[in-house]
């Protein structure tokens, strides 16, 4: 991976605050929003 460092802090924060949504249940899809999260990332 060579992401400069804030672009991986920053994709790193997102995955963390995607992490907490789904702990909460809020994402009613998980796998759905999963693969819509690592299609972006990716």
């Amino acid at each position: 991976m060579n992401l400069p460092l804030g672009k991986w802090i920053q994709s790193v924060s997102a995955f963390l605050v995607w992490c907490s949504t789904f702990s909460q249940g809020l994402i009613f899809q998980p796998q759905e929003a999963a693969s819509t999260f690592f299609n972006e990332m990716l």
